[in-house]
């Protein structure tokens, strides 16, 4: 799934965040997530598996708009 989720991300991003964080990085996170919060899965099918990873990769790409674009100290804008 890892070139399918840095698709994913690259069409999400924004450059002013690509200044910050790359894109491996919320990938990696995604997969971290992942890992820990398996045991909360209840997915029967490669589908659904693949619907929760792309909602956990998509709230990390948002935690990181939030981190590092709405605060006023790290606005590298």
């Amino acid at each position: 799934y890892r070139p399918l989720l840095r698709e994913l991300v690259r069409e999400l991003d924004d450059p002013r965040l690509a200044a910050k964080i790359d894109v491996s990085d919320i990938v990696q996170q995604t997969f971290q997530d992942a890992v820990t919060g398996f045991d909360q899965l209840r997915a029967d099918r490669t589908s659904q598996f693949f619907v929760w990873i792309r909602t956990l990769l998509f709230n990390n790409v948002y935690a990181a708009k939030r981190r590092f674009l709405a605060t006023q100290k790290r606005n590298i804008a």
